[in-house]
């Protein structure tokens, strides 16, 4: 045998690797995605790992750092609380209290190691006081830059960042610094102490609590400058991360990828100077230490795809070979049957063409045979369920011919109606809701006739009819009926999703009569109106029977229009829910009775609207027709949920329209106070001009302006009377009058209640300003 080349290689075995491809693919992209996104997702896990335990590591570095702060704000508080202090401040001359406050701050400093000094400025004296023994004059300019901050800052204290003081030695060390007012318990501060805590105490702390040698902590001040530092890696980009910080909340971290190498920032703003916490943490170690997993990932992932590989191959070969087979059983029919087919296409093509071209051939014949059965037995049924026979033996002839395996006795007829047909309309076309009747036909045919022979027609496009042979009168027929109906019920709304509603006629003996029990299934199906869709109803001779009495609600239908006027909403919701159970109570109201009230209600409300110069079409469009679309509402229940919502929106059109009337009246309102303020004007006077009720009138412009109309005119006034004070020479008994006070005592009292003083003193302050 030759070698085949690729080409030809590739179109014998074309569906082989097409199978082959398509598995792969489905396999090998969901194991690279997931081998990625679990990287990914591993190290997003860990990051935040970090994360949090950096944010914790700052809150106890800065409970820690707090502690220090605390006790030297205590320190302080306690010295300027002290007797000697406040009172050497009111008399420096006294050189005993001097002496004795420097005692006092040097055993304060000597006896807690982390403060470096502490310095007292006496205002009175211009003196410096230190805990080194040592006093100065101050002199701005030349140092001491803590009282000059003080000086030039409004608060009792603060903390200065960083800075640098010679020692009693003369070497320079770093210190922050608190400085506070003195006395601390008196309003008269005649002096300002300040403590330098060693910065390296802070430094201290940070290193003690930090365990992580590959973090850099710093602490910052609100404004980013850098109070104290622990710094085990050399990184870059702090200054940036702080301005980065001042804009974030309270605590949290962020990754700066920017950066290379990326760095990992934790903030905590918890300290109680406004100072915040800042660490820095190199993230190319962790990359470093999680190298394995991603190798794992890796080896796991082309282990999987080689296994996919193998797997391909197999379902694709197991896919194949019946195709394979079914090719070669194809071309042999076509050779068999003399289908013609063109050359071109690919197998599938070939393939799909043969069968189609069989199914269309098989079809034919089996039409030519079967083409007149159904006509015929439609026809039969027809004739039967609307009493066209003539004699029991004419329809027993008929029967034979049409090789109906049915008896003479005992029938009932069961109509069976799709549910929510207008809604299926809407959403299918007419060529699908026929396959559905059809499907929905065979099926119910097929599950009653596992125990009853029966027949199955179609009625019109929404209804059907099963007519159905029970075996003996004596039989407990109803029962076993009302178990296949719901049977059928289940079986088609869980293929198609339909609900359909079934009304069964009542047993006949003859078979002559079974038009009777058709149309006692015909008035039955006419029930669901209340007993709502997916329902089994049985005929009831005794319903036929009963005095249908319902006097139609008119003091209600009163109540109902004066809802809608007003815009009560939960009023006529409680109206439509009220009217809905009515319905439902009474068993004995027929289709018509319920179509007819609820159309009544549509006429009230649509009148209502009318009067209020509205219109359907301005509601709801030019095409909605309310009466078509109450029809296409089958059950109370849906009839309940459209005219609910229907009423509603007409009650709100009405309720706007009666608010901008409102609107126009209290409009003509402000103006004709805007021009009547200097008339003595009264609420009655104001409402009679615009023909409204004086009660309604104040509720509906408080409602809109805000204000009474007393309090408006007021305000109108007021600002008139302090435009004539201000730029008139007018007397107060003149402006008084004009302003619509006819008492210049009244005028007096009513301007002093508002401003807080006499116009004539009102007129002086503004003459002297």
């Amino acid at each position: 045998m030759g070698k085949l080349s690729p080409k030809k290689f590739f179109h014998q075995n074309r569906i082989f690797l097409i199978y082959f491809l398509s598995y792969l693919t489905v396999i090998i992209i969901p194991i690279l995605f997931i081998g990625i996104f679990s990287y990914y997702v591993f190290m997003d896990t860990v990051e935040d790992e970090i994360s949090r335990a950096n944010t914790n590591s700052l809150k106890q570095i800065s409970r820690s750092i707090n502690d220090v702060l605390n006790e030297v704000n205590t320190i302080s508080v306690q010295i300027g609380l002290d007797g000697e202090l406040y009172a050497y401040s009111r008399d420096t001359s006294n050189h005993f209290l001097l002496n004795d406050i420097r005692d006092k701050i040097k055993t304060i400093t000597s006896s807690n190691q982390d403060i470096h000094s502490i310095q007292i400025y006496f205002k009175d004296n211009n003196k410096i006081l230190s805990s080194a023994g040592l006093t100065h004059t101050y002199i701005e300019g030349l140092g001491d830059s803590w009282v000059t901050e003080m000086k030039a800052s409004n608060p009792n204290h603060f903390w200065m960042s960083t800075r640098e003081i010679l020692n009693s030695d003369g070497q320079a060390e770093r210190v922050v610094t608190l400085v506070r007012r003195l006395p601390v318990a008196f309003s008269d501060k005649h002096g300002i102490i300040a403590i330098n805590l060693n910065e390296d105490k802070l430094a201290r702390i940070m290193q003690e609590m930090e365990n992580n040698n590959r973090v850099n902590v710093y602490i910052a001040s609100a404004t980013g400058e850098k109070i104290s530092s622990f710094i085990q890696q050399e990184l870059t980009g702090i200054d940036d991360h702080l301005d980065a910080i001042e804009q974030l909340g309270d605590e949290g971290s962020f990754i700066d990828r920017e950066r290379d190498p990326a760095t990992l920032v934790s903030y905590v703003k918890g300290l109680n100077n406004d100072w915040m916490l800042v660490s820095e943490t190199h993230l190319n170690y962790l990359m470093e230490r999680l190298s394995y997993i991603k190798n794992i990932t890796n080896l796991i992932c082309g282990v999987l795809i080689f296994v996919g590989i193998i797997i391909s191959y197999f379902l694709s070969r197991s896919m194949y070979n019946p195709i394979k087979r079914l090719l070669e059983k194809s071309k042999r029919y076509q050779k068999e049957l003399a289908i013609q087919m063109p050359h071109e296409g690919n197998d599938f093509s070939f393939l799909s063409g043969v069968m189609d071209k069989a199914v269309i051939k098989n079809k034919y014949l089996e039409g030519e045979i079967k083409a007149y059965a159904p006509a015929l037995k439609e026809r039969f049924m027809f004739n039967l369920l609307h009493n066209k026979f003539v004699s029991v033996e004419e329809i027993q002839k008929q029967m034979n011919s049409l090789q109906l395996n049915l008896s003479k006795e005992n029938y009932i007829a069961i109509v069976v109606e799709l549910d929510d047909y207008f809604s299926l309309k809407e959403k299918y076309p007419m060529e699908e809701i026929s396959i559905y009747k059809f499907a929905m036909n065979n099926i119910a045919e097929e599950i009653v006739k596992k125990c009853y022979p029966c027949m199955c027609t179609d009625i019109n496009e929404r209804q059907n009819v099963i007519l159905v042979n029970i075996k003996t009168e004596a039989d407990d027929w109803q029962e076993n009926i009302e178990d296949l109906v719901k049977q059928s019920q289940k079986t088609i709304h869980d293929i198609f999703g339909i609900s359909l509603s079934i009304s069964i006629g009542g047993l006949y003996k003859d078979i002559s009569q079974v038009f009777l029990s058709y149309h006692e299934a015909l008035n039955g199906i006419k029930r669901k109106v209340v007993s709502g869709n997916n329902a089994v109803i049985f005929y009831d001779h005794h319903q036929d029977n009963e005095i249908i009495n319902y006097i139609y609600p008119s003091q209600l239908e009163r109540n109902f229009v004066n809802y809608i006027k007003v815009g009560n909403e939960e009023k006529i919701i409680q109206f439509a829910h009220d009217i809905k159970n009515e319905m439902k109570n009474r068993k004995n109201l027929t289709h018509e009775n319920i179509y007819r009230l609820y159309s009544r209600l549509l006429d009230a409300a649509v009148q209502a609207l009318t009067e209020h110069n509205g219109s359907v079409s301005d509601l709801f469009g030019d095409n909605y027709i309310l009466y078509q679309e109450l029809a296409k509402r089958e059950t109370v229940d849906h009839i309940h949920e459209w005219i609910a919502d229907v009423l509603v929106r007409i009650s709100v059109f009405i309720s706007e329209e009666r608010s901008d009337k409102n609107q126009s009246k209290i409009d003509i309102v402000l103006a004709y106070m805007k021009n009547h303020y200097t008339q003595d004007l009264s609420v009655e006077e104001i409402a009679e001009s615009v023909n409204l009720n004086p009660a309604y009138l104040s509720r509906i412009f408080k409602q809109s302006v805000g204000k009474t109309m007393v309090e408006y005119l007021t305000e109108i006034r007021l600002q008139k009377s302090v435009e004539l004070l201000s730029e008139s020479t007018l007397t107060v008994k003149e402006i008084a009058e004009s302003v619509g006070y006819n008492n210049v005592n009244s005028y007096i009292r009513f301007f002093k209640k508002y401003e807080g003083m006499t116009p004539g003193e009102y007129r002086k302050n503004r003459l002297s300003s």
